[in-house]
């Protein structure tokens, strides 16, 4: 591991191993961890983020995470939030095709989806809108205490992007 402490007057680690990346960062009394895991057999990254207060004080903490799916097809995409599975799913026909393989195609969707082992408080599709007038390093929807209902970005057609917000009280 790697440790490193900066002008930011926190600390750093990070670790490499033949299947993860981990990295802690502590600034102040608040610690993020994050470990990603490709698995060899299998086609997904899992992606495990632990947000903690380590003092003795009470806080209310929120962690906005922001999978970027990207606009996936012209010709047909769908992105829809499931509340049995605390999954985003993205469906998507693949807009590459040759007209002699459309009849075969026509009925086989794809899908990308990111889950969570817990129920956001709060999600949104729409890249383009989270980012605003700002950008990726400070989105515009983080000015804002909870991101926008989902009625109102559910039917999203523009650059993808699965944005759960996590509150800890």
């Amino acid at each position: 591991p790697r440790c490193a402490t900066g002008a930011f007057s926190g600390a750093f680690q990070f670790s490499a191993g033949r299947s993860d990346i981990q990295w802690s960062i502590r600034l102040g009394d608040i610690e993020v961890s994050l470990q990603v895991v490709i698995p060899c057999d299998d086609a997904v990254e899992l992606w495990k983020v632990k947000l903690r207060n380590l003092s003795l004080r009470p806080r209310s903490l929120s962690l906005v995470s922001y999978f970027p799916v990207g606009r996936l097809s012209w010709s047909g995409q769908t992105a829809r939030y499931d509340t049995n599975l605390s999954a985003s799913l993205f469906e998507f026909f693949p807009y590459h095709v040759k007209h002699e393989d459309y009849f075969a195609l026509k009925d086989g969707w794809n899908k990308v989806f990111a889950l969570s082992s817990e129920s956001p408080d709060a999600f949104m599709f729409n890249a383009v809108d989270f980012i605003g007038q700002g950008n990726l390093d400070h989105p515009e929807m983080l000015q804002m205490k909870t991101l926008p209902t989902p009625e109102r970005w559910a039917d999203a057609d523009t650059e993808h992007a699965a944005i759960f917000q996590f509150d800890q009280h």
